[in-house]
């Protein structure tokens, strides 16, 4: 939670009080947004505790929201917003599955918990869900695909066009 109060800060100052000076800072915030992506999801890779692995993932949406800043533009602004509260609330889910984890198989690390899905099938469901809603895949059964796709049709379509989420 404190990454993304953190992040809101950030948002906060320099679109606010400092806009010049965030148009002039885009594109280094940009390179740290790609660099905290990218070093956030090895450093996941290389973990085997899954209470770390967690950690790098947030490290690595703290990225996803810094890039919304360094475009600087309403969209952008508006998606770092929106993922800072999705975040919040898939990684909550995360870390409460993790416990629930810890309680079944007795420990936090990948390498002893293997075939725990196969035990129990509904929590590797679950898991399975929220791993693909954090890694950005929203197929869910109110707005699945079409969200996607209204999206990059209204991109293409240009600034102008009505939005297809109103």
């Amino acid at each position: 939670m404190l990454t993304k109060v953190g992040v809101y800060a950030l948002l906060r100052v320099l679109v606010m009080l400092f806009p010049i000076e965030r148009a002039e800072l885009s594109g280094v915030i940009a390179w740290v947004a790609a660099g905290t992506m990218v070093l956030g999801i090895m450093g996941a890779i290389a973990q085997s505790d899954i209470r770390r692995v967690l950690g790098f993932v947030v490290i690595s949406g703290v990225g996803v929201m810094l890039a919304g800043l360094a475009l600087g533009t309403e969209t952008g602004l508006t998606g770092t917003i929106l993922y800072a509260f999705h975040s919040v609330l898939a990684m909550t889910a995360l870390y409460l599955l993790a416990g629930v984890i810890k309680e079944l198989g007795g420990s936090y690390s990948l390498h002893e918990l293997g075939g725990l899905y196969r035990a129990y099938p509904a929590m590797g469901a679950f898991a399975l869900v929220l791993m693909l809603a954090v890694a950005g895949c929203r197929r869910h059964p109110v707005c699945g695909r079409k969200c996607c796709l209204y999206g990059l049709r209204w991109k293409r379509a240009g600034p102008g066009s009505p939005s297809p989420f109103c």
